[in-house]
């Protein structure tokens, strides 16, 4: 994949979380969705909030849904890690859905040893607390994005769509 489809990669992330009806967005920067954060901040429709830790995003979209506001958090996956207590004592224990968009460090297609523990260890501790994830690695994926925002709400727990570098970054490391 190249640059210039990475970037397409980034607008079709945008559309897709306005058909998702966010209208509240809370992220922490991470250098892979730079450019997503970026496009969210600068959306009239949609309020972003930046954060200092990963857990106020996941407490400021989880008090959206109490107002009947549509959100959603971007953190990168060493956030993620951050994470677990909040994700499992307040929605899990109250059915609070919240919709995690995260950057997925680590992966075979990241090839930087420093985020090789989040590619082995991340995904096996959601799957130990019973948070559903994906993949999200082509534009065809990002365009089941508003399905997975839904089924996130019809399950009232915590969702974490997994962003690959293919898709962002356009391409592998040499």
């Amino acid at each position: 994949m190249s640059t210039e489809n990475a970037v397409d990669g980034y607008g079709a992330l945008h559309q897709a979380i306005k058909a998702c009806g966010v209208r509240l967005a809370a992220s922490l920067p991470d250098d892979w969705m730079a450019p997503l954060i970026t496009r969210l901040a600068a959306d009239p429709e949609i309020t972003h909030v930046r954060v200092a830790r990963e857990s106020e995003a996941v407490a400021i979209a989880s008090g959206a849904f109490f107002t009947g506001t549509r959100s959603m958090v971007l953190i990168g996956a060493t956030g993620l890690f951050t994470c677990p207590g909040e994700l499992a004592t307040l929605n899990l224990r109250h059915q609070i859905p919240v919709f995690l968009l995260v950057s997925e460090r680590g992966s075979p297609d990241d090839l930087r040893i420093y985020q090789e523990v989040q590619g082995r260890r991340l995904k096996p501790v959601l799957e130990a607390l019973d948070f559903p994830h994906l993949r999200i690695d082509s534009l065809e994926a990002v365009a089941r994005l508003p399905q997975a925002y839904e089924w996130c709400r019809l399950q009232k727990r915590p969702v974490v769509a997994f962003l690959a570098r293919t898709l962002l970054k356009g391409g592998t490391r040499p």
